[in-house]
C-alpha cells in the first residue's frame, strides 16, 4: 500500500496544499513550525479519524481541537492511496460534520460497504490497511522521539500477532474472547481487587453484619454500666468546671500585671521622651544666642555679600597678573628703545646706497641679462666663417673655367672627327668617335651648368653672412653701452661688483622691514599689554572699591589691600556658614522635638504638642496603674474564696506563685496547659456521656435488630456460595485460553527477533546483530565485546534509538504477514544519531524503499544532504515553507 496524494484545504496552519508522494523514499523538508507534525496528523486522522472532546487533566487538547483550521471555515480534505493489489482509493473527510466518503478508482462511493463507528464512520482503514489506530501508532507511524513502544501498545501488538498467528485472521480475537471472560467474571463474580462486583458486595454485607451483632451484644453487656458511669461522670465534670472558673480568674490576674507592666513601661518611654525634650529645648536656646552672634559678624561684613568664597583666589590670581603685567610693560620698553636704535643706524647706511633706488626693481636681472647677450653676441660673431666661404667661391670659379676650357676642346674633336668621317674611308670609326665626343661635351656642359649654379648660391650666402655682421656688430655696441651706463650709475666696474652691492643694498631693506615690521608688533603688544592692565585694576579696584578697602580714584593696588580683602570676605563666608549650620541645627532640633511628640502620640494614643501635655499624660499613667493593682487584689481575694482552702494548701500556693511569677510567658503557659487540660477532661466526660446516654436510650432496641441480622446473614451465605461457584467456572476457563495465547507468541516470537536482529545488525554495521525483544517488546542485546546480555539503558542513547527503530520495523512487517505492506511514516528519528547511523540506516532504508513506500519527516539538512548522497535520483524532496 502506498500514499499517492493529500490535498489539505484546511488543517491547523496548513491551507490549500497538494502533497504527491512517490512509491520509493520520500523526503518532506522543512524548518521548525513549517507544518510536518500537521502533514502527519492529516494522514493519521484521514485514515482513523481524530479523537474529540475535552482537554485533559493535564491541559492537553483533543486532536480535533487541536488542529482545527487557522484560515478559512472548511476543515479537512482528501488522501489517495493505493493498495498492493493496485486498486486505488480516494477519501474525503470533513471533521467539522465528521462526514467521510470512500471512491474507488472510478469514483464509485463505496461508503457503506464497510463496516461502521459512531465515532470514526467507515473502517476502511483497518480493512484495506489490516491494523486498527493503536497497531498503526505503534508500528509504521514512528513519530519525533516515540521509537519506543510502551506498556499498552505492546499489548495491542501481540494480541493482534497471535490472532493473525493461530487463525490467519486478526478477526478471530484472543483479546476478545480474554476481555470477555474477564468481564464476565468482573460483572458476575468479581476478583481480588475489585470492590463494587457481586461477590465483593456479598461479603462486604456478611462483614457488616458480623460487626453489627459484635456491636449489639458489647452495647448489651455495656447498658448497665452506663447508668452509674453517668453519675460519676457528672459529678467529676461539676468539680472540672468550677476549677476552670478559678483558672479564668488566674488568667485575668495575668493579664491585668501585663497590662500594668504595659503602662509602666510606656511610663518609662515617656519620662525618656521627656527628658529628651527638655536637653532639645536648652539646645534650641544655645542655638538661638550662636546665631545672633554670627548675624552681628554677618551685618559687620555686609560689603562682601556679593562675592563667593572663590574670589580671594580670584583676586590673588589677579594680583599676580598685575605685577607680571607691570614687569612685561617694563620690558616691551626696553625692547622698544633697543629697536629704535637699531634702525637709525640701517637708515644712516642706506644713504651710501641711494643710487640703487633709481633703478628698477628687476635692474639686477637686466645686468645679467645685458652680460649674457653680449657674450652670445661675441660667440656668434666668432662662429660667421666668410673667409671659408671665400674660398668654396674661388674654387668653383676655377673649376669653371675648366669645364669651359673642356668643352671648347671636345667641341673641336667633335668637328674635327666629324670631317675625317667624310674623306677617310674608316667611317665607322670617326662616327663612333664623333659620338663619343660629342656626349662627353653635353656631360661637360651640365657639369658647367650645376657649377654655375652653385657659384651663384655661394655668392648669395656670402651676402647674407655679411649683413648678419653688421647687425651683431650694432646689436653689441648698444648692449654694452647700456650696461656701462648702468656700471656708471652704480659706482662699480663689473658685474661682479654690482651684484655684491646690490645684495648688500637689499639685505639692509630687508633688515630695516624687519625692524619696522618687529616695532609695529611690539606697539601692539604695549597697547594689548596697557588695555590688559587696565582691565586688571577695574576688576580689582571694583571688589576693594566696593568693601571699603581701597579708594575708588586711587590707582596704585598694594598687596595688604589684597590680604585685607581675604580676611574679610573669609570672616563673612564663615558668618554665612555658621548660620546655614546653627539654622540646620536649630531645625534639626525642632524636627526631632516633634519626632518626639509624635512617637509619644503614636506610642500613647493622645496628641501631644508641648513638654506640659507629655506631663499630663504621665500623671494619667499613674492613675491608670493604681486602678490595675485594685483590680488584681480583687480577682485574686476571688480566687482565695473558689478554692476554699487555707493558706497552706499546696495547689493554692502554686497557682498563686505562677501568677505572680516574672515571666509573664510562663505564667500564661502554665494557665493555658491547665486550662487545655481541664478543657479536654471535660470534653471527654461530655463526650463519653452522650455516648452512653445513647446507649441507654438504644437499649430496648437491641434484641429485635439482633433477630433481624440472623435472618440477613443465612441469606447472603447461601449467595455467596452461588457467586463462588460461577467465578470458579470463568477462572478455569481464563486460564485456559491464557496458556493458549502464550503458546501461539512463542510461535511468532522467533520469526520478529529474527527480523529484529537482521535490520538491527545492518544500521549498526554488524556491531549489534543479536537482539532479542520478550513477551513485553522489552529489548536486550549481547554486547559484542564482553559477550553479555545487557539492556538498553547500558547502552548509548543513539544506538537505543537506533535498536527501537529496528523493532518498529520489524514489528511493522511481522504484523503485515502477508498482508498489505504499509508505509513507514517517521519524524526526526535521528535526533540523537551521529553522522555514521545518519547513513547506515539511511542505507537500510534504501533497501527497505525497494520494497515499501517511506515518508521521512525532518528539519536538517545534515539528513537532506545524506539522503541526497544515498538515494540520488530516486530522492522525493518535498519542500513545506514557513506558515
Amino acid at each position: 500500500m502506498r500514499i499517492d496524494k493529500l490535498d489539505i484545504r484546511g488543517f491547523g496552519k496548513i491551507h490549500n496544499l497538494i502533497i504527491e508522494f512517490s512509491k520509493g523514499f520520500n523526503l518532506v523538508y522543512g524548518e521548525n513550525e513549517a507544518g510536518k507534525t500537521t502533514v502527519q496528523w492529516f494522514i493519521r486522522g484521514m485514515l482513523y479519524s481524530l479523537k474529540g472532546g475535552k482537554n485533559t487533566k493535564g491541559g492537553a487538547i483533543p486532536p480535533l481541537k487541536k488542529y482545527s483550521p487557522w484560515k478559512g471555515d472548511f476543515y479537512g480534505g482528501s488522501i489517495v492511496y493505493t493498495l498492493d493489489s493496485g486498486a486505488s482509493f480516494t477519501v474525503e473527510r470533513d471533521f467539522n460534520n465528521n462526514t467521510v466518503k470512500i471512491f474507488d478508482s472510478f469514483f464509485n462511493d463505496i461508503s457503506d460497504s464497510f463496516k461502521k463507528s459512531k465515532e470514526k464512520g467507515p473502517l476502511f482503514a483497518v480493512e484495506h490497511l489490516g491494523i486498527n489506530e493503536a497497531c498503526f501508532e505503534r508500528t509504521v507511524f514512528i513519530g519525533q522521539m516515540d521509537t519506543k513502544v510502551d506498556a499498552s501498545g505492546g499489548r495491542e501488538l501481540v494480541d493482534k500477532l497471535a490472532n493473525i498467528r493461530e487463525t490467519g485472521s486478526e478477526e478471530v480475537s484472543l483479546k476478545k474472547a480474554r476481555e470477555a471472560l474477564k468481564d464476565s467474571l468482573i460483572n458476575y463474580v468479581g476478583t481480588d481487587r475489585s470492590t463494587t462486583r457481586p461477590l465483593d458486595m456479598v461479603n462486604l454485607k456478611l462483614a457488616e453484619l458480623e460487626g453489627k451483632k459484635k456491636e449489639l451484644f458489647k452495647e448489651k453487656e455495656k447498658i448497665f454500666e452506663a447508668e452509674e458511669k453517668l453519675r460519676k461522670l457528672s459529678e467529676q465534670k461539676n468539680r472540672y468546671e468550677k476549677k476552670r472558673e478559678v483558672f479564668n480568674l488566674a488568667r485575668k490576674v495575668i493579664e491585668l500585671r501585663k497590662n500594668v507592666e504595659e503602662v509602666k513601661k510606656k511610663k518609662r518611654e515617656l519620662v525618656l521622651i521627656i527628658k529628651e525634650a527638655e536637653k532639645y529645648e536648652q539646645e534650641r536656646e544655645t542655638l538661638s544666642q550662636q546665631t545672633e552672634l554670627c548675624n552681628g559678624v554677618k551685618k559687620q561684613y555686609e560689603a562682601y555679600s556679593k562675592y563667593a568664597k572663590d574670589d580671594p583666589g580670584l583676586i590673588n590670581i589677579l594680583y599676580n597678573k598685575l605685577e607680571d603685567a607691570l614687569k612685561e610693560k617694563e620690558r616691551l620698553c626696553k625692547k622698544q628703545e633697543t629697536l629704535m636704535q637699531e634702525i637709525g643706524e640701517i637708515e644712516r647706511s642706506l644713504e651710501e646706497y641711494k643710487a640703487f633706488r633709481s633703478f628698477e626693481e628687476d635692474v639686477d636681472g637686466r645686468v645679467q641679462n645685458l652680460s649674457g647677450s653680449i657674450k652670445e653676441l661675441e660667440q656668434k660673431k666668432r662662429d660667421v666663417n666668410v673667409t671659408a666661404l671665400d674660398e668654396s667661391v674661388k674654387a668653383a670659379s676655377y673649376k669653371l673655367g675648366f669645364i669651359k676650357v673642356g668643352i671648347g676642346i671636345l667641341a673641336i674633336l667633335t668637328l674635327l672627327s666629324g670631317i675625317c668621317t667624310s674623306f677617310f674611308r674608316q667611317k665607322a670609326v670617326f662616327a663612333v668617335l664623333t659620338f663619343v665626343f660629342a656626349l662627353l661635351t653635353l656631360v661637360f656642359v651640365y657639369m658647367g651648368k650645376a657649377v654655375r649654379d652653385n657659384l651663384q648660391r655661394l655668392d648669395h650666402n656670402r651676402n647674407i653672412l655679411l649683413s648678419e655682421m653688421r647687425d651683431i656688430d650694432r646689436e653689441l655696441s648698444a648692449k654694452q653701452e647700456e650696461i656701462r651706463r648702468i656700471f656708471s650709475v652704480a659706482g662699480v666696474e663689473n658685474e661682479g661688483e654690482f651684484i655684491k652691492k646690490k645684495t648688500l643694498y637689499e639685505n639692509k631693506v630687508l633688515r630695516l622691514a624687519e625692524l619696522n615690521g618687529s616695532m609695529d608688533e611690539l606697539e601692539r603688544e604695549m597697547d594689548e599689554n596697557r588695555i590688559y592692565i587696565e582691565k586688571i585694576k577695574t576688576l580689582m579696584l571694583d571688589r576693594l572699591g566696593t568693601c571699603g578697602i581701597i579708594a575708588l580714584e586711587e590707582n596704585e593696588i598694594k598687596s595688604e589691600h589684597v590680604k585685607t580683602f581675604r580676611e574679610g570676605l573669609a570672616k563673612y563666608l564663615e558668618a554665612i556658614e555658621n548660620l546655614k549650620r546653627l539654622n540646620e541645627k536649630r531645625e534639626d532640633a525642632a524636627k526631632y522635638l516633634q519626632s518626639l511628640y509624635d512617637r509619644a502620640s503614636s506610642l500613647f494614643g493622645e496628641s501631644f504638642a508641648k513638654k506640659e501635655d507629655l506631663l499630663r499624660s504621665l500623671d494619667g499613667m499613674d492613675l491608670k496603674i493604681n486602678e490595675l493593682y485594685e483590680k488584681i487584689e480583687k480577682y485574686s481575694m476571688e480566687i482565695q474564696n473558689s478554692y476554699g482552702f487555707t493558706d497552706n494548701s499546696p495547689e493554692y500556693h502554686e497557682l498563686m506563685e505562677k501568677i505572680y511569677d516574672a515571666e509573664f510567658q510562663s505564667a500564661e503557659s502554665y494557665i493555658e496547659n491547665l486550662l487545655s487540660e481541664l478543657n479536654g477532661r471535660i470534653d471527654e466526660i461530655v463526650l463519653e456521656m452522650s455516648r452512653d446516654w445513647a446507649l441507654v436510650e438504644r437499649g430496648c432496641l437491641i434484641e429485635n435488630e439482633i433477630q433481624e441480622l440472623e435472618v440477613k446473614t443465612a441469606e447472603l451465605e447461601r449467595e455467596k456460595e452461588r457467586l463462588l461457584d460461577i467465578g470458579k467456572s470463568l477462572k478455569t476457563a481464563l486460564d485456559v485460553l491464557e496458556e493458549a495465547a502464550l503458546e501461539i507468541k512463542r510461535e511468532f516470537a522467533p520469526l520478529l527477533n529474527q527480523k529484529l536482529g537482521s535490520i538491527a545488525g545492518f544500521i549498526t554495521q554488524g556491531k549489534y546483530s543479536e537482539v532479542r525483544a520478550d513477551d513485553s517488546f522489552m529489548i536486550r542485546a549481547l554486547e559484542p565485546g564482553t559477550r553479555r546480555i545487557v539492556e538498553l539503558p547500558f547502552l548509548s542513547g543513539g544506538t537505543v534509538e537506533q535498536l527501537y527503530l529496528a523493532l518498529r520495523i520489524a514489528l511493522a512487517e511481522t504484523v503485515e504477514d502477508g498482508g498489505e505492506v504499509l508505509p513507514l511514516i517517521m519524524d526526526e528519528v535521528f535526533a540523537h544519531y551521529d553522522d555514521t547511523r545518519v547513513f547506515s540506516t539511511l542505507k537500510m532504508l534504501f533497501e527497505l524503499s525497494k520494497e515499501r513506500q517511506i515518508i521521512f519527516f525532518t528539519c536538517k539538512d545534515r539528513e537532506m544532504e545524506a539522503a541526497t548522497e544515498v538515494f540520488g535520483k530516486d530522492l522525493n524532496v518535498i519542500k513545506l515553507g514557513t506558515c
